[in-house]
């Protein structure tokens, strides 16, 4: 019996597509001015924020219960050290506040 070789192609990790940057802006609303203030005054003339500094961002962003979003995203970075852009943060924040509120609406039963 002959046994074929599978290729390596196949095993690669599908990329996702991201959702348009315009679509997470207009989510986010009123709110996005606070949170481009908040890294703006994180990211103090560097060239983005370090991972490691996510969670404080979230706090300066006055968001306190984001530990667990942020420790999901920095488990899927290649380098831990990896500096973050504006637009990574606006789609983890995205992300985050989107959980959030799935998490309310499953949690509570409506009569």
């Amino acid at each position: 019996m002959h046994v074929g070789k599978t290729r390596k192609s196949g095993l690669k990790k599908r990329k996702t597509k991201l959702e348009p940057m315009k679509i997470i802006i207009a989510r986010l609303g009123d709110r996005l001015s606070d949170l481009k203030d908040a890294f703006d005054r994180q990211e103090a003339g560097r060239d983005g924020i370090p991972a490691s500094e996510l969670v404080k961002l979230f706090w300066t962003a006055g968001v306190d219960d984001a530990a667990s979003t942020v420790e999901e995203f920095i488990q899927t970075l290649d380098d831990k050290r990896t500096f973050i852009g504006l637009d990574s943060f606006l789609r983890l924040y995205d992300k985050h506040e989107n959980k959030m509120i799935a998490t309310m609406t499953s949690t509570y039963t409506y009569v």
